[in-house]
């Protein structure tokens, strides 16, 4: 058994993941096995870690199964049946966008696996890893939870698959799913069973997802799987209806019917108080990668050793992240208090750097407010914004003096998200989440993102003046989202210059399921007000946004200059200080040939996406089906 010895003298266990750990806690067999996608980092930026601590709390016997062989059910038993249930998540990322890119190709590195090796975790690790659970349980209930089952609760367009899937219940064979925050749902299922109710019979907790035969009239009837997988009018009318109802004060469950059944949604949990999530995050984790891993390296654990988890969920995230109907744009705060106590914890460590990096700033919050659902207009998706809290930095100054207060830290990092649709994230380190244009419904409201990104930007630098260390700007943008056209990646290039800014990361828009952003880019409509948006779903579009907002590198000339051409700013090319590129080397303007081009290049090449039936075979990676 191997234990980790805390300063001052205190002894640190992992959770279990042989027998023989399991033996030297004294136990014969586990009461709930968590499998994950993921190495087991004991650390609660990471999910099944998290759960796995509170479970352990509640007094039941938890073992972790990372990353298991899923080629054969012989490895879900390798500590033994569990007495209560399986509890399943493809890991903290999903396991699609883990093993591949968005052109689809296979990622170079996976950085929740050892050595950073991409395959440990199969393609829709929620449903194979559910089929060897269920092989191998034999009459073990099997639970999902985490972000891949959360978001594929519903019938879903999938990306990978070019077409609309089933509710991801029905394709794991699974008993049910949770979604949202799971800890409090997860330790209230494991009570109910554990007094001897069947997983079949429980229909009324928070957070969960189950099919159901019958229905009764108090639930909110979505269009059918069928409907939604064959028409795209329906899709959007299934995707309005329930976003309407899930950001509403008093949601309703949820019924989709698929075949003879129905999936049933019950409504999130409530968010939790501030003292819960405290105690969430004060348990003991070691902090570190489990030893039967041998000092192996895995990418995210030098990172996570320093990490802070300040804040968890966002008032108003942007379109293309899929944390609004995993979170239900509820913010869960922790007291300064508690982070300052696990920022001293760090600091005595030997090795630290001496810079902690704290994940979600409090941003538009103060410390300790929590998201009210009674006094707040509706979700970042819908057109009626968030307020804009004036003072939205005093919480983080606050913050970034507490933890500087800490002996052995010299800065700190925030990590956080900015969307132009409102105010979101760190103001040091700060990443412009799908900056670069904004969808139709969006411009209609703010007529100039990038001036109220400017004020922004402007505001942090007045207020963090003379701090300790000066602030800076590490711009992370999306490229190909639905509704950014090429005149508005030029115009977020020409800001970020006006600026002094380089591009840092430049990211291709992902569509995960049951995002605002992939509604848009699946039907060709917006689900706000039905009207047409613009789609820039063929790859060499993309490599031109990601060209105009890299113009600086000498191998993208040739791209910018024909884009700029294409949209009529030729007054971008030539010498001046306010041009992005000069002129083509040994030229004063456009070359021979290329004035005729210009009305022609305007038009839109993709308005409303292809059907499945028009891709090719050939290359397409998935063809086994689950």
């Amino acid at each position: 058994m191997t234990i980790f010895k805390q300063k001052g003298g205190g002894t640190l266990y992992p959770l279990p993941v042989t027998t023989a750990e399991m033996h030297f806690r004294g136990w014969g067999e586990i009461d709930i096995l968590i499998v994950t996608g993921d190495s087991y980092i004991d650390h609660p930026f990471m999910e099944a870690a998290l759960v796995g601590r509170v479970l352990e709390r509640e007094g039941f016997r938890v073992g972790v199964l990372p990353q298991p062989d899923w080629k054969t059910a012989e490895a879900f038993v390798a500590l033994g049946r569990p007495r209560l249930f399986y509890l399943i998540t493809a890991g903290n990322a999903d396991s699609m966008a883990a093993n591949y890119t968005p052109s689809r190709t296979r990622q170079k590195e996976d950085p929740y696996s050892i050595r950073g090796a991409v395959g440990l975790r199969p393609d829709r690790a929620s449903i194979v890893y559910a089929h060897r659970a269920r092989e191998a349980g034999r009459g073990v209930p099997v639970v999902l939870f985490g972000l891949e089952a959360s978001l594929r609760r519903l019938a879903h367009f999938d990306y990978w698959d070019d077409r609309v899937r089933r509710p991801v219940l029905f394709d794991a064979k699974a008993d049910m799913v949770l979604h949202g925050p799971p800890e409090k749902t997860a330790a209230l299922l494991a009570k109910r069973i554990q007094a001897g109710e069947r997983i079949g019979a429980i229909k009324d907790l928070f957070g969960t997802a189950f099919k159901q035969k019958k229905i009764s009239g108090d639930f909110l009837q979505l269009p059918s799987c069928g409907e939604v997988s064959a028409c795209r009018q329906s899709f959007l009318q299934s995707f309005s209806r329930h976003a309407e109802n899930y950001f509403s004060a008093s949601p309703q469950p949820v019924a989709q019917p698929v075949g003879d059944w129905y999936l049933v949604e019950n409504p999130s949990p409530p968010p939790a108080e501030m003292e819960t999530v405290d105690s969430f995050y004060e348990l003991p984790y070691t902090r570190r990668p489990h030893p039967l891993y041998k000092g192996e390296r895995i990418p995210i654990a030098p990172v996570l050793e320093e990490t802070i988890v300040a804040v968890r969920g966002c008032p108003a995230p942007p379109a293309v992240c899929p944390s609004a109907f995993h979170f239900r744009s509820m913010m869960e705060v922790r007291s300064l208090d508690s982070i300052k106590k696990e920022a001293e914890r760090i600091a005595s460590e030997p090795g630290f750097s001496g810079q902690p990096s704290v994940v979600g700033g409090y941003a538009a919050r103060k410390p300790g407010g929590l998201f009210d659902l009674e006094k707040e207009t509706g979700g970042c998706w819908s057109l009626r914004k968030w307020p804009r809290k004036e003072g939205h930095l005093v919480s983080q100054l606050e913050l970034r003096e507490v933890l500087e207060s800490v002996a052995g830290v010299e800065a700190v990092h925030f990590c956080g998200v900015y969307n132009p649709d409102s105010i979101v994230g760190g103001s040091w380190r700060t990443s412009f989440s799908g900056s670069p244009g904004a969808a139709l419904p969006v411009k209609s409201e703010l007529k100039n993102p990038s001036d109220f990104l400017f004020s922004f930007v402007s505001c942090c630098e007045t207020r963090l003046v003379g701090k300790r260390s000066e602030p800076y700007l590490i711009p992370a943008l999306v490229v190909g989202r639905p509704g950014v056209e090429t005149a508005d990646v030029v115009e977020m290039a020409l800001f970020l210059r006006k600026r002094k800014l380089k591009a840092d990361k430049v990211m291709e828009f992902l569509p995960v399921p049951l995002s605002l952003a992939t509604a848009r880019f699946f039907t060709g409509l917006d689900p706000l007000s039905g009207l047409p948006v613009y789609v820039p779903a063929r790859t060499s579009e993309r490599k031109v946004h990601r060209a105009i907002l890299k113009h600086y590198e000498p191998e993208n000339y040739e791209r910018v200059r024909r884009a700029l051409i294409a949209v009529r700013r030729r007054d971008l090319i030539g010498k001046g200080a306010e041009a992005l590129i000069d002129f083509p080397s040994g030229t004063s303007a456009v070359a021979p040939g290329e004035r005729g081009q210009e009305r022609g290049n305007l038009r839109r090449s993709v308005t409303l996406r292809k059907g499945p039936q028009g891709r090719t075979g050939s290359n397409f990676p998935f063809r086994k089906r689950w």
